[in-house]
């Protein structure tokens, strides 16, 4: 079963992007460098509470992947 949630989304748009370029005066900078990603230290350490980490050890269910359950 497929669901089509708008009216456009099986529509081919191959002009979209220059209309929305031209209509909005878009400009996109080539090239663009994304910031790097952060390392682990660059986080905080975790909190962790005992009393917390044994309550949801008597109540944790083993799920098993699938290509071992068949």
């Amino acid at each position: 079963m497929s669901v089509v949630r708008y009216a456009i989304g099986k529509l081919s748009l191959p002009y979209f992007t220059k209309w929305v370029l031209d209509r909005f005066d878009v400009v996109l900078e080539a090239r663009r460098s994304a910031k790097p990603l952060p390392e682990q230290n660059d986080f905080p350490s975790p909190i962790v509470d005992a009393g917390i980490v044994e309550e949801m050890s008597e109540g944790l269910v083993l799920i098993m992947p699938l290509q071992q359950v068949f």
